[in-house]
């Protein structure tokens, strides 16, 4: 069995920190600062394991979205991982910032990758746009 990537991940503890992250979605106790702080250091070793082009968060619907943030994923979207953006769809505007480039989470939705955004007030989940609705996006 495969345990190391070519950019040596380390498959192995990669998948015992998803399950562990699985574990505490599975049994949800948001706003209990013990599951609060776990679910934050789950998130946070799975990065450090991925690479630092990889971050994890969860989605807005409760998904687990493992996003590549590197200047190349972000920049064929037009934008940087961590660039403060406006976003006007309809007569409504929301705030936030650039999170990365991942698949999208809804089984529905067959279009590849998408640009994931991490809106103000979200409490931090993020939510998704696909390429041709980043017109409606711009820098701050």
């Amino acid at each position: 069995m495969i345990t190391k990537t070519e950019n040596n991940l380390d498959l192995d503890a990669l998948q015992a920190e998803a399950e562990k992250l699985l574990g505490l979605l599975k049994n949800r106790q948001p706003g209990i600062i013990v599951w609060d702080e776990a679910l934050d250091e789950r998130l946070t070793n799975l990065s450090k394991i991925a690479n630092r082009h990889v971050r994890a968060a969860i989605s807005v619907d409760g998904n687990l979205v493992v996003a590549d943030i590197s200047d190349k994923a972000c920049g064929e979207f037009g934008f940087k991982h961590g660039e403060r953006i406006e976003l006007s769809i309809g007569p409504s505007k929301d705030y936030g910032v650039v999170f990365g480039v991942a698949p999208a989470t809804h089984p529905c939705e067959e279009k590849g990758k998408v640009l994931w955004l991490a809106i103000d007030g979200d409490e931090g989940r993020v939510s998704y746009i696909f390429k041709e609705d980043t017109k409606s996006v711009k820098r701050l």
